[in-house]
């Protein structure tokens, strides 16, 4: 059986730590038979980059958000000038390619977990608010030394692995997909939708000189 992907969305490391830490997440993933797909990692880009992570993330059974901090602010205003205004304090955030990142692997249906640096701000698809777990670590190659976070972590991983390959064709249509592969795609209210459209023009064909699509259905039915 093909080795399941997973597409760790990460941004480029600036610190020794968040090195280690990339490499130890890389090196758990293998031992669990797992292979990782990192932009700049292990797939490079060849052009706009939004158009190369859709592409390696197509080829993805789930996702790995590793949000670490990026920008640090010692004070400031929260929604300033506004009856709302409150002020922030040794505030930090990450890369806002961690929210489109996991906007697309959402999109996709791809299973997520988000490993969030502690104290990084918890907003966006960064909070306990979906389906997917949180979990806050200490970014560093020691962070797998964690029996709990490195249990967690290949239980997902396994949770991957019995993944059916459905969730993958979400959001894709194309020439080559069964009729059994498109009616997983379709909800019970987009498919009654179908079936409406498909009858109109059924009904079009017998009555107002039988439409190609009336006359092929009509084969279909051997009438």
């Amino acid at each position: 059986m093909a080795k399941k992907n997973v597409f760790i969305s990460i941004g480029s490391p600036f610190t020794e730590q968040h090195g280690k830490f990339l490499d130890a997440l890389i090196d758990l993933l293998r031992r669990c038979d797992i292979e990782p797909r990192a932009i700049n990692k292990t797939d490079f880009p060849t052009g706009n980059p939004l158009k190369d992570i859709s592409r390696v993330m197509r080829e993805c059974q789930g996702v790995i958000v590793v949000a670490f901090e990026r920008t640090y602010f010692e004070s400031g205003l929260e929604k300033r000038k506004s009856p709302l205004e409150k002020p922030l304090e040794s505030v930090r955030y990450t890369t806002p390619w961690s929210q489109i990142e996991a906007s697309m692997a959402f999109a996709l249906g791809l299973p997520i977990i988000v490993m969030l640096e502690r104290g990084v701000r918890e907003e966006g698809l960064l909070e306990e608010k979906y389906d997917w777990y949180i979990e806050r670590v200490d970014l560093s190659a020691d962070a797998f030394s964690d029996k709990d976070v490195q249990s967690r972590i290949m239980a997902w991983c396994r949770r991957v692995q019995d993944e059916k390959p459905q969730a993958a064709l979400r959001g894709r249509i194309d020439a080559e997909m069964t009729l059994s592969d498109l009616g997983q795609m379709l909800t019970i209210k987009t498919a009654v939708a179908l079936g409406a459209v498909l009858l109109a023009i059924f009904v079009a064909g017998l009555f107002v000189g039988r439409s190609p699509l009336g006359e092929y259905l009509l084969k279909l039915l051997g009438k």
